[in-house]
C-alpha cells in the first residue's frame, strides 16, 4: 500500500509504499504550534483508499523529557559544559551546573548578583556579575577559587581568555566602558584599558 500523512487539514504527504502489517514512523512536529492537532492517514491500495484518524498534543508538557524549578527566572547566556551539563544563572544570583540528560543540578554557587554569562577552561569556570565581581569557580564542584572586584557599574557579557607569553590571561569587559586584564589563575589585575562607553 502507499501510504500518506496530513496533519490538521495540510496536504497529505507520502510516506512511501509499505507491506502490509503494523507500520512505524516517525514525524517532526517542532514547527507546529501549541495545541491539539490531527493526524490523518491514508492507505491507498487495490481494494481502495483507506483512511484513519488521531490527535497530538504540542504544549511543552506533552514534549518535555524533564523538568527543573530553579525557583527564578533564568539570565544571560547557558554556558555548555561538555556533552550532557549546562552552566546556568538565575535572577536571584544562582549560578548551577545541570545534567542535561536528567534535569538534576551537580551544584548550586550563590555570586548575589545577576550572572553576566561564563567561559570555561579545563576544570575552571570564570564569570562576571552585575555587581562587577569576577568569579573563578572549580567547574567540577562549583567551589569558589577566587574572586575580584573590578567595575560597580557591572559585567553583562562573558570575559574571554588570552594565552600570552606570561600566562594565560582573563580579558574582562565591564558596562562601565573598562576592560581588564587579569591573570587566569589568582585573578591579579595585570592591565586595565579606558574603552570609553560600555563594552557589552
Amino acid at each position: 500500500a502507499a501510504l500518506y500523512f496530513q496533519i490538521d487539514n495540510g496536504s497529505f504527504v507520502e510516506l512511501g509504499r509499505r507491506a502490509s502489517g503494523t507500520q512505524e514512523f516517525t514525524l517532526d512536529v517542532s514547527k507546529h504550534a501549541k495545541g491539539r492537532h490531527s493526524l490523518t492517514l491514508k492507505a491507498v491500495t487495490a481494494e481502495g483508499p483507506f483512511f484513519t484518524s488521531a490527535s497530538f498534543g504540542k504544549d511543552w508538557e506533552d514534549l518535555a523529557v524533564w523538568e527543573t524549578d530553579l525557583g527564578s527566572a533564568v539570565v544571560g547566556p547557558l554556558l555548555p559544559k561538555g556533552s550532557d551539563q549546562v552552566i546556568v544563572g538565575t535572577s536571584d544570583g544562582f549560578v548551577r551546573n545541570i545534567d542535561t540528560t536528567d534535569g538534576k543540578v551537580l551544584w548550586t554557587f550563590s555570586s548575589h548578583s545577576l550572572w553576566g554569562g561564563g567561559v570555561l577552561d579545563g576544570d575552571r569556570l570564570y564569570f562576571g556579575t552585575a555587581d562587577g565581581v569576577l568569579h573563578c569557580l572549580n567547574a567540577e564542584d562549583g567551589s569558589q577559587l577566587w574572586n575580584t572586584g573590578l567595575d560597580s557599574r557591572g559585567i553583562s557579557c562573558p570575559p574571554a581568555i588570552a594565552a600570552t607569553p606570561a600566562g594565560k590571561v582573563l580579558v574582562v569587559p565591564t558596562t562601565g566602558g573598562r576592560v581588564y586584564g587579569l591573570n587566569a589563575f589568582y585573578g591579579g589585575r595585570m592591565w586595565q584599558f579606558d574603552a570609553k562607553g560600555a563594552v557589552v
